[in-house]
């Protein structure tokens, strides 16, 4: 079966997500030198420390060392975080192969987190509202249904492309939820194997039907399988 349709994930497959952290704690830093008389990039190192301990409880260990731990400032740092505008930037290879792939093929990206953060940095990314990407689904604003492990948005592609889920093709990276409902229900799925998940080695109902070292190699692969289609009797 042919692929008709390629969906992409977001973070850590279209860019480097990690770029986006790097941003939003920079810019907290600021703000809380400002607000505190602290050293930004004092503060800036030791978020960075932080978050090389754990991406959980970043600002807590901070305003820990700090000595102004509380509830409210940590919530204030979050909102920060969330609400800024990050210094980030789709590549150049990656607009240019998006661009291609659209004159052949209905794009789509399927993401999940927080919907506010995830639509500015596909605002930012310029894949909003753009030429080349038919719709994106930031599943958050959709509902807990939507949200992966879900099939909910992929079944909505189908109907809105008139397809069969054999046709439509999800590059993705987290084996925890990018796969393991959908591949079920018959959709094609490429694991990229960079990223924050990448040494995760799930059970096979969890894995993706190909894995492949980045998303060139994953949209080569994809096209491929179309092509060898197109010259089967």
């Amino acid at each position: 079966m042919t692929i008709k349709v390629i969906v992409f994930d977001l973070d850590d497959t279209l860019f480097d997500e990690l770029d986006y952290v790097r941003s939003g704690l920079r810019h907290t830093a600021a703000v809380l030198a400002e607000k505190f008389r602290w050293d930004p990039e004092d503060t800036e190192r030791q978020l960075i420390t932080s978050l090389g301990v754990s991406r959980d409880n970043i600002f807590d260990r901070v305003l820990t060392q700090k000595g102004v731990l509380s509830d409210e400032l940590v919530k204030f740092c979050v909102e920060t975080y969330r609400s800024h505008w990050p210094n980030i930037r789709l590549s150049n290879r990656v607009k240019r192969q998006l661009k291609q792939l659209a004159e052949n093929y209905p794009l789509y990206i399927v993401t999940d987190g927080h919907g506010g953060v995830q639509k500015t940095k596909l605002e930012v990314l310029g894949l909003l509202n753009s030429d080349f990407i038919k719709f994106c689904y930031a599943t958050d604003d959709w509902g807990q249904d939507f949200v992966k492990p879900s099939p909910k948005c992929f079944f909505d592609i189908a109907e809105k492309e008139a397809c069969q889920p054999g046709e439509i093709v999800y590059i993705a990276d987290n084996p925890d939820k990018d796969f393991v409902g959908i591949k079920p229900e018959g959709f094609r799925t490429v694991r990229i194997m960079s990223g924050q998940h990448k040494d995760k080695a799930p059970g096979i109902e969890y894995e993706a039907d190909k894995q492949v070292a980045d998303v060139f190699e994953a949209i080569s692969y994809v096209t491929s399988l179309s092509e060898n289609n197109d010259h089967e009797v």
